[in-house]
């Protein structure tokens, strides 16, 4: 994964991803469980010598749990869209190592954000979506994009993140994902950027473009998707892609 934004953070988990065991072990299974950190602002009552107490909020986490749907038994009518491949688990230990960093001030967010949660996030090509969902998770708006006849694949894992969320300790506010279908070109995205149009032109619709095992050599062309990130990457920033 190349992540232009912070060649500390690719390194860090580049030597991070080389020793994690389990990859390609998961591609047998129906269903792939995932693990995120949610941070959130906790109220805390500080009682002292004082005579009233004061209140101060800190940051803690919340962990959550969810399923992601996969299906090697579809290759031969959607290709690998369905599949979680090695590098969207890679990918998930990038975001999530980013947002514990950011949190801490030790990494910069895209765009001035200060917190990973105000972040806005697209995914081109999102298959099982487990990037983008995972950045729900941890509170970022996801935009999930995919072929038409993908995107139920991409709906049904979005529920079964909301399922997660209700799961988690206390229970969390319902995840900010948009479900959308994007055929990779420049018409394509352009029309995408007006549906998602913020209200300050000098400001882009996504703040962080992720695209992860979207392309197969000699099956899948590069040049709609070329075509598609020269619309919606606004320089200096760079997509993130795995």
């Amino acid at each position: 994964a190349r992540c232009g934004h912070s060649p500390s953070l690719a390194r860090t988990v580049f030597a991070q991803a080389s020793h994690l065991s389990w990859l390609g072990k998961h591609l047998s299974a129906p269903l792939v469980t995932f693990h995120i950190r949610r941070p959130i602002d906790a109220i805390l009552t500080v009682v002292s010598d004082a005579p009233l107490a004061t209140t101060t909020t800190a940051t803690t986490h919340v962990d959550v749990s969810f399923d992601v749907e996969q299906r090697r038994s579809d290759e031969a009518v959607f290709g690998t869209g369905m599949m979680v491949w090695d590098l969207a688990i890679v990918l998930v230990d990038v975001l999530q190592r980013w947002c514990d960093m950011a949190e801490t001030g030790e990494e910069q967010l895209p765009r001035g954000r200060r917190r990973f949660s105000e972040l806005r996030i697209l995914e081109l090509g999102a298959g099982t979506a487990v990037p983008g969902l995972a950045a729900a998770a941890m509170g970022a708006a996801a935009t999930l994009t995919d072929l038409p006849e993908v995107l139920p694949m991409v709906r049904s894992n979005a529920a079964k993140l909301e399922e997660g969320l209700r799961a988690a300790s206390g229970g969390l506010p319902a995840a900010n994902v948009r479900v959308a279908e994007l055929s990779w070109g420049r018409q394509q995205a352009r029309a995408l950027l007006a549906s998602h149009a913020t209200t300050d032109d000098s400001r882009p619709s996504f703040d962080l473009i992720v695209v992860c095992e979207c392309v197969v050599p000699l099956i899948f062309p590069m040049e709609p998707l070329v075509e598609a990130l020269d619309e919606l990457v606004w320089p200096p920033y760079r997509p993130l892609v795995a």
